[in-house]
């Protein structure tokens, strides 16, 4: 589904006649909400692993340069991956360990460039 509202619906659905969705069920439901959240931006990949995550961006992305530089400037974790990659390490060993971990971190990441792309923050338990 391409639609918050769709996706909000399945997963209801789901719960419905189900019950509690498995862990993986739920990663996955959390994985594709996050494809939703940053189809905003010009984010062509995000690559997350337990030692760091990398986002890349499209060619001329929908985001102001200048976001991108104070976000760089702002955090020792966050550096610039040649011309279109966004590198993010975790700030303590364990930091993206689980993949909750990381997909709040990206998320925090996409509030920080919000102000010059769109996002929409709905959230469902």
């Amino acid at each position: 589904t391409n639609d918050f509202s769709e996706l909000m619906g399945l997963r209801e659905e789901l719960v419905d006649r189900y019950g509690d969705l498995p862990d993986q069920a739920k990663s996955l439901y959390e994985t594709h909400r996050l494809r939703l959240e940053m189809s905003g931006f010009g984010i062509k990949k995000i690559d997350a692993s337990p030692s760091s995550i990398q986002i890349q961006f499209i060619p001329n992305p929908p985001i102001d340069p200048m976001k991108i530089i104070q976000l760089i400037q702002s955090s020792k974790y966050i550096q610039l991956n040649g011309q279109d990659k966004l590198k993010i390490l975790p700030q303590k060993e364990k930091d993206f360990e689980k993949l909750e971990q990381r997909l709040d971190q990206i998320r925090k990441i996409l509030r920080s460039l919000n102000e010059s792309a769109v996002l929409n923050t709905a959230h469902v338990n």
